[in-house]
């Protein structure tokens, strides 16, 4: 036997290898070959190829495998050679930010998977930033495989860009990152007091309604509040006041008034008021005259 290889030379835990020699026998006669795999002075295999899924080693373990030869004689000849289980990074399987398109409001989380063909359970580790700013973002919280930022204790404003980046590092020092990016989004305004129509009850021809609502935006501000009326579905009038008439609603008709907030990004949210019922109004009587002011008997 001249030459024993193990392919290949540098095999990972999970690989299948094969042990290789180059054999002559200078009297010409046929021979036999035998293989012996050892792990740790333990025998795993005895024939050319091994499994090392199956063997269970681990990075740093040492393979060895023995290549003897016998001829038709009984003589017998053996070498070995030797390869080095190596380490072989944790693969990251999925990093999601959820939620994936929040708010200044909302508390982002960063989840991890990750796993490692030589087992264990590799160690995260996770760095969260500003993107467009630069600035680096401390965890409101951690576990083992995810971390938190609440926004709203940040300096963030809505557009920026918030990353997380992950690096899982096993027991053998292999390491590997990943990252993901979300964009914090705009949100529209919302309203701290709905639309309300005052008067709310006896409303007649001729009343005066009046539309109120407070509207605030936790981003950029609200840029405008503005009103429109409706009568029966049908908008007759904008403004926050209104004067109930004889051609837009009769006795009966239902009003209500609409209030609509936008911000400077142009985002707009609406709040309907309840509705208003037009009463009937009692006649009047204007004036009582006689057709004589002394009559006779």
């Amino acid at each position: 036997i001249s030459n024993v290889q193990v392919i290949p030379s540098s095999p990972n835990s999970q690989e299948e290898i094969e042990c290789s020699a180059t054999i002559s026998d200078p009297d010409g006669d046929s021979y036999s070959t035998s293989y012996i795999w050892d792990v740790g002075g333990s025998v795993v295999g005895y024939t050319n190829t091994l499994n090392l899924a199956n063997v269970g080693v681990s990075p740093g373990d040492t393979v060895e495998c023995t290549v003897t030869v016998t001829d038709d004689h009984g003589d017998s000849g053996s070498l070995a050679q030797t390869a080095t289980i190596q380490n072989t990074d944790p693969t990251i399987d999925s990093i999601v930010m959820n939620p994936t398109e929040p708010t200044l409001q909302d508390t982002l989380t960063c989840s991890v998977t990750v796993s490692d063909i030589d087992g264990g359970q590799p160690q995260l580790s996770f760095a969260l930033s500003n993107q467009t700013t630069g600035q680096s973002l401390s965890p409101s919280s951690t576990t083992p495989s995810s971390a938190t930022v609440d926004l709203s204790q940040t300096t963030a404003n809505y557009l920026d860009v918030i990353s997380c980046t992950v690096t899982a590092t096993d027991t053998h020092g292999g390491s590997v990152s990943d990252s993901d990016s979300v964009t914090i989004l705009n949100t529209a305004p919302v309203f701290d007091q709905a639309a309300t129509i005052s008067p709310s009850s006896g409303v007649e021809m001729g009343s005066m309604l009046t539309c109120s609502s407070v509207a605030s935006d936790p981003d950029d501000g609200v840029a405008s509040l503005s009103y429109l009326w409706q009568v029966n579905g049908a908008q007759v009038s904008i403004g926050t006041t209104w004067t109930v008439n004889s051609v837009d609603a009769t006795v009966g008709d239902q009003v209500v008034c609409v209030a609509l907030a936008t911000d400077y990004d142009g985002n707009t949210t609406t709040s309907t008021s309840s509705p208003v019922t037009v009463s009937n109004s009692a006649p009047q009587v204007s004036n009582v005259s006689l057709d004589t002011l002394t009559p006779n008997t």
